[in-house]
């Protein structure tokens, strides 16, 4: 399976959810946070 952040350069969408999926299940240290936080200080 690609890795979170390899999904963010390749399928933004499977990117979300793969990120919310693991917000959901408090899988903090698997998460994106780079991406995450820069997604998040561009809106």
């Amino acid at each position: 399976m690609k890795t979170v952040k390899t999904l963010y350069e390749t399928d933004f969408n499977l990117w979300l959810e793969e990120t919310a999926r693991l917000l959901k299940e408090n899988k903090l240290d698997e998460l994106d946070l780079e991406n995450l936080i820069e997604e998040i200080e561009a809106t």
